[in-house]
């Protein structure tokens, strides 16, 4: 397992880094005068589009055929792309939240910005992962259009970008937002089970 995270740690190395640079970028921009909310959410949907790059670097290369040589299983190779997304994922909202904090301080606006960013990181690759891992990252780059599309709208329909300030439209509690994040989390263990049963039972 270690060894699939390095592995996967060497392609980001060599492949991902226009990643980290347009993250880097969107971070600062979010930081200089009003904010929008694309600025704030993009930066999540590249980071949940990592593990999907990843596994189509894997298919060019014919990683599968290695893989069937060496000890590690098929549940392992999906954990690790699910590790991957957290890992990166986590690594994006500590970088964005730390820099709302600085340019803005603590406030309602910044707790539930955390709360959308973390439902952002979590439910992208829940939701495309299993159909990557079932079809194949080209074929599979059709559902997570599809995904990418509706999490937009999803952010268009819960927040009013406007050039002058960023209004939050859902009022919730801490509670409510307890139990969104718990949701959240619950849809990305079942998409993680159910990924490692599709890829055992995938013909290779």
């Amino acid at each position: 397992m270690r060894g699939l995270l390095l592995k996967d740690f060497y392609l980001m190395g060599k492949y991902c880094r226009g990643y980290a640079v347009i993250v880097a970028v969107f971070i600062m921009v979010s930081c200089i005068g009003d904010t929008n909310a694309f600025l704030l959410f993009y930066p999540c949907v590249l980071s949940g589009l990592i593990p999907i790059t990843l596994l189509s670097y894997d298919e060019r290369e014919k990683w599968s055929l290695y893989e069937g040589t060496m000890p590690v299983t098929r549940a392992q190779v999906v954990s690790g792309k699910y590790c991957i997304s957290l890992l990166v994922g986590g690594c994006v909202a500590v970088l964005m939240s730390a820099a709302q904090f600085a340019a803005r301080g603590v406030g309602k606006e910044y707790l539930q910005v955390l709360v959308l960013m973390v439902l952002f990181l979590l439910l992208i690759p829940a939701l495309i992962l299993p159909f990557v891992f079932r079809l194949g990252a080209e074929r599979g780059r059709v559902a997570y259009v599809i995904v990418i599309a509706a999490a937009t709208a999803a952010a268009a329909g819960v927040i009013g970008a406007r050039t002058q300030d960023l209004q939050l439209h859902l009022q919730l509690g801490a509670a409510a937002e307890a139990g969104l994040l718990a949701a959240a989390g619950i849809v990305f263990v079942c998409s993680w089970l159910l990924s490692i049963r599709i890829y055992q039972k995938r013909e290779l």
